[in-house]
C-alpha cells in the first residue's frame, strides 16, 4: 500500500510539473509573439520611439548569395550578389538599398527591373510592375571599383586590406559591424531585416606565399609556403579550382537567420587550427607567425562555450559551427560576425574580447534589438558576461573587478529617443551594471531561467527579436514561482532614466534594538529618487553574520531591528548588487562626542583622499586605511596606514594619498574614528594605465 501511494503521488507530481512546463512555455511564446499584449502593457514612462529599422522599406531580404572575386595585390573587387526578396507593401513600385557610391554597380537582372540609380550611398531601383504584398522576386546586382573605408570610433568599417608578418603578406577583412556592411555590397542595413540564410563565394588567385614562423621546438626562424584562404560564415562545403588552376573558389553556406552587419569575410595565409568544443566543431583562423601566443585562447575556448551554453541555453547555430579568426588589425574589441568571431590578436589578455562576442552570438546576433533604442539589451549583456566569464573562473571578486573597471557614472539612458543619443559606453557599461542589478533584484536562479528562457523559446519560434518590453515581461514571468512581480520601477529608474543613487547610513544600538538610518541625496533629474531593495549584513560581536533586507520608499528612512547581542558592524550592500556612490556608513556609539559634516572627497583618479569634518568636543581622532584581499593575490586584509591626530577640535581638513600605482588597482576601506562616532567608506581604485 505505501508502495502504490508513493508511485501514485510521483505520477501526479510528474503530471503538475509536465503542466507547469506547458503553461510557462505558452505564455513566454505569448509574450515574445502577441503584440494585443504589448500595446496593453506599454512602459510607464512614455518615451518617443524611433521606427525600427525597416518600418520605412518596401521589400524585406530572404537570400543572399555573395560571390566576390577581391583582388589580393590591390584594393579592389568585382562582385555580384543575388538576391531574393519579399514585397511587405500593399503596391511596392521602387525600393531602395544601402550602398556606398564608391563602388560602382553596372547592371541589375532580375525580375522586372525597370531602372536604378546610385545617390548618397543607395542605390534605387525602380520596378517595371508594382508588386503585391508577399510577392516574391530575385534579383542579381553586379558591381565592382575601390571599395571604401570609413572610421568608427578609431576603427576602420568596411572591407579593409592591411598586411601581417615579415613578408607583409596581405590580409583583407570585412569589418562590417557596424556601419560598415553597405560598403562592400548592397544590402539592407541594421538588424530589422533578417535574410533567412547566406551563401558566400570568394574566388581568390590560386597562391602560396612564403612567411616567417618560429619552430616551436627550435626556437629558431623558418621560411614556409602557404596558401592564400578565404573564410566566411557557417560551414566551407567546397573549394572549386578554375580549369586553369589559376583561381580557386571558397564556397560558404549559413542556413541561419543573419542581418547584413553579422556577414563577414576574411582572406589570408592563415593556419586553421580545427578544435571541438563539446561536440561542436571550432576553428581558429591564426596569422601563422603568430600562433604561439594563440594558444592560451584556443585552450580556453572550449571552457567558454560549455559555460555559455550553460548559462545562455544551447549554442544557437549548432548545425554549423564557431570560428575565430585573427586579422592583425585595430577591430576594437572584436567584431561579432555570426559563428565566427574577428579579432586583432589571440593574446590570452584579449580574453575578455572573444568573451564579449562568443555571447553575441546568442545577444546580438541569434537575439537581436528589435528596435534602436532597444540596442542596450545585447551589449550590456556581452559586457556583463566578461565579468560573469570572470566569477565563474575566479570567484566573485574577480566578477567585482570588471565591474569596477567599466563602471559609468554619467548622465544618458539606456533606452535612447534619437539615434545620434547612442553611446557605447553608457549601454556597455552603465547596462552591464544594470543587468547585474537585475540578477540581484531577481536573484540566480530566476535570472538565468529567464535568460535561458529569451534564447529557447525564440529558437523555437524562430523569432529573433526582443524589445525592452518584452525582456521585462519575460523577467517578471521569471521572477518567482507563484508571486506575480512588477519591475516597473526597476526600468522606470535604470533604463529609461539617468545616473545613480548617492546613499549614506548610519545606525546605532540601543536597548536590544538596531535603529538604521539610510539618506538618499535628491537628484535634479529623473529619476530624483531611487527606490530598490538593499541588502544589509549585521556583523555581531561574536562574529554571528544575520543578513536583512530593506526597500527605501522615501529619500530618508529609519529601519528599526531587534537585535539583544552587541552589533559589531553593519555593512550597506556588501555584495554591491546596486550602482551607487556610498559617501559612508556612520556607527554612533553616543551622542556626546559627535564628529559632524563629514565629507570624503576623492580626486586624482581616486587615487588622492580629502577629509572634512567637525569635531564638535576636543578629542582624538583616528584614521586607517585598510587594504582589502582581493583573494587572489592578496589572501588577507591588510593595515596600510594609521594617523592619530590628538586633542582635534572645530572644522577640520586632511589630505591623504591612496598607495596605488596608475598600472594597479585595489580596494580600500577608509576608517575615521572618535570617541562616539566611527565613519566607514569603501574606496574602489581602479587600473588606469593598461600593461597590455
Amino acid at each position: 500500500m505505501v508502495t502504490f501511494l508513493n508511485s501514485k503521488f510521483t505520477e501526479t507530481k510528474n503530471l503538475v510539473n509536465k503542466t507547469y512546463i506547458r503553461m510557462k512555455y505558452w505564455f513566454i511564446v505569448g509574450i515574445l509573439l502577441s503584440t494585443q499584449f504589448l500595446s496593453a502593457h506599454s512602459p510607464r514612462k512614455v518615451l518617443k520611439t524611433m521606427d525600427a529599422p525597416g518600418d520605412e522599406n518596401q521589400v524585406n531580404m530572404k537570400f543572399y548569395h555573395i560571390k566576390l572575386k577581391p583582388s589580393l595585390d590591390k584594393a579592389y573587387l568585382k562582385a555580384k550578389v543575388y538576391y531574393e526578396y519579399v514585397a511587405i507593401r500593399k503596391e511596392v513600385s521602387s525600393f531602395k538599398m544601402d550602398f556606398t557610391d564608391k563602388l560602382k554597380v553596372a547592371k541589375i537582372d532580375g525580375d522586372g527591373i525597370k531602372s536604378f540609380k546610385q545617390e548618397d550611398d543607395l542605390l534605387y531601383i525602380e520596378l517595371e510592375a508594382p508588386m503585391t504584398k508577399e510577392q516574391r522576386a530575385n534579383m542579381t546586382i553586379f558591381y565592382e571599383g575601390v571599395p571604401p573605408n570609413i572610421e568608427v570610433e578609431g576603427v576602420k568599417r568596411g572591407m579593409v586590406y592591411a598586411k601581417h608578418g615579415a613578408n607583409d603578406n596581405p590580409v583583407i577583412a570585412t569589418v562590417s559591424y557596424p556601419k560598415g556592411d553597405y560598403l562592400w555590397f548592397p544590402c539592407k542595413k541594421g538588424w530589422g531585416d533578417k535574410a533567412d540564410s547566406v551563401y558566400v563565394d570568394i574566388t581568390i588567385e590560386n597562391k602560396k606565399v612564403k612567411e616567417t614562423i618560429k619552430n616551436p621546438k627550435t626556437g629558431k626562424e623558418v621560411e614556409q609556403e602557404m596558401p592564400i584562404i578565404a573564410v566566411s560564415n557557417g560551414k566551407l562545403v567546397k573549394i572549386k579550382k578554375s580549369e586553369d588552376g589559376k583561381t580557386k573558389t571558397y564556397k560558404w553556406r549559413h542556413r541561419y537567420r543573419i542581418a547584413a552587419h553579422h556577414i563577414m569575410v576574411a582572406v589570408s595565409n592563415f593556419a586553421k587550427v580545427p578544435t571541438k568544443a563539446g561536440k561542436l566543431p571550432v576553428d581558429f583562423y591564426v596569422l601563422p607567425e603568430r600562433f604561439e601566443e594563440s594558444r592560451a585562447m584556443i585552450n580556453r575556448l572550449p571552457d567558454m562555450m560549455a559555460y555559455f551554453s550553460r548559462t545562455f541555453g544551447p549554442y544557437p547555430f549548432p548545425k554549423e559551427k564557431f570560428s575565430v579568426t585573427q586579422v592583425g588589425f585595430n577591430v576594437g574589441d572584436g567584431v561579432p560576425t555570426q559563428t565566427n568571431v574577428m579579432l586583432e590578436s589571440l593574446y590570452s589578455t584579449k580574453n575578455y574580447q572573444l568573451v564579449h562576442q562568443l555571447s553575441n552570438q546568442w545577444f546580438g546576433n541569434h537575439i537581436s534589438a528589435e528596435k534602436f533604442n532597444d540596442a542596450w539589451i545585447p551589449e550590456a549583456i556581452a559586457t556583463y558576461a566578461e565579468a560573469m566569464w570572470q566569477e565563474k573562473r575566479r570567484g566573485v571578486n574577480l566578477r567585482q573587478m570588471i565591474l569596477d573597471k567599466k563602471e559609468y557614472f554619467g548622465p544618458g539612458m539606456l533606452h535612447i529617443n534619437k539615434k545620434e543619443d547612442y553611446n557605447k559606453d553608457i549601454i556597455g557599461r552603465k547596462g552591464m551594471y544594470v543587468i547585474h542589478m537585475l540578477r540581484g533584484v531577481m536573484g540566480d536562479t530566476y535570472f538565468f531561467e529567464a535568460l535561458r528562457g529569451i534564447t529557447t523559446l525564440r529558437r523555437m519560434k524562430g523569432t529573433t527579436y526582443l524589445s525592452t518590453r518584452k525582456f521585462r515581461d519575460i523577467c517578471e514571468y521569471y521572477a518567482s514561482e507563484n508571486i506575480d512581480q512588477d519591475y516597473g520601477y526597476f526600468f522606470d529608474q535604470w533604463v529609461y532614466g539617468e545616473y545613480f543613487p548617492i546613499y549614506n547610513m548610519s545606525y546605532s544600538q540601543k536597548k536590544g534594538q538596531l535603529s538604521v538610518t539610510i539618506a538618499q541625496e535628491e537628484r535634479e533629474t529623473e529619476p530624483k529618487f531611487f527606490k530598490m531593495p538593499i541588502e544589509l549584513r549585521v556583523i555581531l560581536a561574536d562574529g554571528t553574520i544575520k543578513n536583512e533586507k530593506v526597500v527605501c520608499t522615501e529619500a530618508t528612512q529609519v529601519f528599526t531591528l531587534p537585535y539583544d547581542q552587541d552589533v559589531k558592524e553593519v555593512i550597506f550592500d556588501p555584495n554591491s548588487w546596486i550602482f551607487k556612490d556610498m559617501k559612508y556608513s556612520r556607527k554612533v556609539l553616543s551622542t556626546k562626542w559627535p564628529i559632524e559634516d563629514m565629507e570624503i572627497n576623492l580626486t586624482s583618479e581616486r587615487r588622492k583622499l580629502e577629509l572634512k569634518y567637525n569635531v564638535t568636543k576636543k578629542q582624538d581622532v583616528t584614521v586607517e586605511l585598510i587594504k582589502v584581499a582581493d583573494g587572489v593575490k592578496e589572501k588577507e586584509d591588510k593595515v596600510v596606514s594609521t594617523q592619530v591626530f590628538e586633542k582635534e577640535s572645530g572644522e577640520q581638513m586632511k589630505q591623504f594619498k591612496i598607495p596605488v600605482g596608475m598600472k594597479e588597482r585595489g580596494v580600500f576601506i577608509l576608517n575615521v574614528k572618535g570617541k562616539s562616532d566611527e565613519y566607514t567608506k569603501v574606496i574602489r581604485v581602479k587600473r588606469v594605465v593598461q600593461i597590455f
